[in-house]
């Protein structure tokens, strides 16, 4: 049996791949028995005992005590059985164009030896985790760390990540590799996401830095996105907003400060206008 090959990208290229873990953590089910989720991320369940019941599209799946199942970013339906407890990871993995790195169009189920390599990566970053973030559970993204533990917890995440994807090769999943058309657009979408949120979006500073005008980098960088650097560095801050609204406490007043406005008001003006929800309106439906 031959082994399944990797695409084959340049070093400069694989570092528009945005592949980070979310959350991981060991027991009973967060938020368990029956729950239709709608995920934005990818999933990865080990069942280490009990069983789930899975309910994607019109199909339903069963995954037993030792088995693995993989989601895609999608809606479904779960129940677990009351003895059920799980290894759970979340984890990003999506090119910056948005475009998703594996082509799954439903759950995968992999036996208990047949995943055997997805154990060991997965024991180290439990370890890191409940060592150093005892409490995060799916705040994960929000702790609070130094360079050293987040290379040494994606370091071990990235492993995990090359066995799983082996894995779906070898049942042919389609994976997603970008072209890279003009890369002076995608330097510039790394640029704004290297922005901190309290400052305002300057469209002149971004020009003299890539040494072109205004008007060159909002067409090179549309031609390629589909949007102004201003309107995808507002977005990046809408996105900032839900995901402390959904995973923080923290007041509507600290977070307006975080994403640059200078008054609750202007924030909550801000995000009505792109949501239909105030903050307080948007938290309060969680």
């Amino acid at each position: 049996m031959s082994l399944p090959k990797f695409p084959q990208l340049t070093f400069r290229d694989w570092r528009f791949l945005d592949a980070q873990l979310i959350w991981i953590y060991e027991g009973v089910p967060q938020n368990g028995g029956h729950e239709f989720v709608d995920d934005s991320h990818y999933a990865a369940w080990k069942v280490i005992s009990g069983r789930v019941r899975v309910e994607f599209g019109d199909t339903i799946y069963w995954v037993e005590c030792g088995q693995w199942v993989i989601f895609p970013p999608s809606a479904y339906g779960r129940s677990f059985s009351s003895d059920a407890q799980i290894l759970s990871l979340h984890f990003e993995a999506r090119w910056i164009t948005g475009q998703l790195l594996f082509g799954l169009e439903s759950p995968q189920i992999f036996d208990e030896d047949d995943a055997s390599s997805l154990l060991q990566p997965s024991a180290e970053m439990l370890k890191i985790v409940d060592r150093h973030f005892p409490d995060a559970s799916y705040r994960l993204p929000v702790q609070t760390t130094d360079y050293d533990i987040y290379t040494d917890l994606h370091g071990k995440f990235q492993r995990w990540l090359v066995r799983l994807w082996t894995l779906l090769l070898q049942r042919e999943t389609p994976v997603f590799t970008p072209a890279i058309r003009d890369e002076r657009a995608w330097m510039m979408k790394y640029w704004i996401e290297a922005l901190t949120l309290s400052h305002r979006f300057q469209l002149k500073s971004m020009a003299s830095h890539f040494g072109l005008s205004s008007s060159q980098v909002n067409r090179i960088f549309t031609a390629e996105w589909g949007l102004t650097p201003r309107r995808y560095f507002d977005n990046i801050r809408l996105k900032s907003a839900i995901s402390q609204l959904e995973t923080s406490g923290a007041r509507g007043k600290e977070i307006s400060y975080s994403l640059g406005f200078r008054h609750q008001s202007e924030f909550s003006t801000w995000m009505k206008k792109r949501t239909g929800k105030s903050p307080m309106e948007y938290r309060q439906l969680l």
